[in-house]
């Protein structure tokens, strides 16, 4: 790396870039490859993932099932509701007909 005339900026801009080179090389030869297939702890996280993934769509599906059953209730409830007040109208109805044939004798 012969360099004539440079000033010491250049220089050292050029020292830096020769360096990362060379250190770049070195990491290659002294950090091993990365294992081939699936890391143990990755395959382990990846299985929790689903786990919590199936427990979140159970939830969801008893949730839904358990607001469909309410809202079932709920219309049971409004049927009989409406079924109790119109009995309850025409038990008046019929005491305000007693009362009016009463009236009339």
């Amino acid at each position: 790396m012969n360099m004539p005339n440079l000033d010491p900026v250049q220089m050292a801009a050029e020292i830096a870039k020769e360096e990362s080179q060379l250190m770049g090389q070195l990491l290659q030869q002294l950090v091993p490859p990365p294992p081939q297939g699936v890391d143990p702890l990755i395959e382990i996280q990846q299985q929790n993932l689903q786990l919590k993934g199936q427990e979140l769509q159970q939830k969801g599906q008893e949730s839904q099932a358990r607001l469909a059953f309410d809202q079932q209730k709920l219309a049971k409830k409004d049927a009989l509701d409406r079924e109790r007040l119109q009995s309850m109208e025409d038990v008046a109805q019929l005491r305000a007909n007693v009362s009016l044939e009463r009236a009339r004798q």
